[in-house]
């Protein structure tokens, strides 16, 4: 397969892909939906990859302002990625279990 097959087979999966995706994150927005925030990151990040291989196969010049943008946005949803992780970890730490807590305060108060 050349350069110009490739070019031609995935030059449409950005295009409508990002469009989907956009409304996808949107709806995730209105719903308060993480899963589906994080799930549209992800997809964004390999739409992202797609587009890279379609600008380098083709050659545009309306592809170059199309492939910077991918650029952004693979590195804002990746970098979106990582500090998802981070913030959650930090508050997963923060959670407090009152019956736990209840429940261990009066085994130490037993215990004297």
């Amino acid at each position: 397969m050349s350069a110009v097959h490739l070019h031609l087979v995935l030059n449409h999966f950005p295009i409508v892909g990002f469009l989907i995706i956009f409304f996808m994150f949107l709806y995730g927005i209105y719903c308060k939906n993480e899963e589906i925030k994080f799930i549209s990151l992800w997809f964004l990040i390999f739409l992202s990859i797609i587009t890279i291989i379609v600008y380098f196969s083709g050659h545009e010049k309306l592809g170059k302002w199309t492939f910077i943008l991918s650029i952004v946005l693979l590195l804002s949803s990746i970098t979106s990625i990582i500090i998802k992780k981070f913030i959650t970890g930090f508050y997963g730490g923060q959670i407090r279990h009152d019956e736990v807590r209840k429940s261990l305060k009066k085994e130490v108060e037993h215990e004297h």
